[in-house]
């Protein structure tokens, strides 16, 4: 998630950058009605997103320097929506350039 977080910041030193983080157990992207989950890296390094280092269900991974989100921060919304919130970033693209 650093990584990501440092990539975002650099990608928008120059133009506009959106970065989703996308959530989902086996999804089928090829039907508009599967659920996933997604967050906007805006809403990580806001705050929005708590930064859990720590599995409030106790279980152990045994991993160090990792972030847990939980759904209950994530936005659940269909494949259907994602397409249409990735179309419209191209169009907003395309008015850039």
């Amino acid at each position: 998630m650093i990584a990501y977080e440092k990539l975002h910041e650099k990608l928008n030193q120059s133009t506009k950058c959106f970065l989703y983080v996308v959530g989902c157990d086996d999804i089928d992207f090829s039907n508009p009605d599967s659920a996933i989950w997604i967050f906007e890296m805006t809403q990580w390094k806001s705050g929005a997103v708590p930064k859990n280092t720590n599995d409030i269900y106790g279980e152990e991974s045994g991993r160090q320097n990792k972030f847990i989100v939980y759904r209950e921060y994530m936005e659940e919304i269909s494949v259907e929506k994602l397409r249409d919130i990735v179309d419209s970033h191209w169009k907003e693209f395309e008015r850039i350039t």
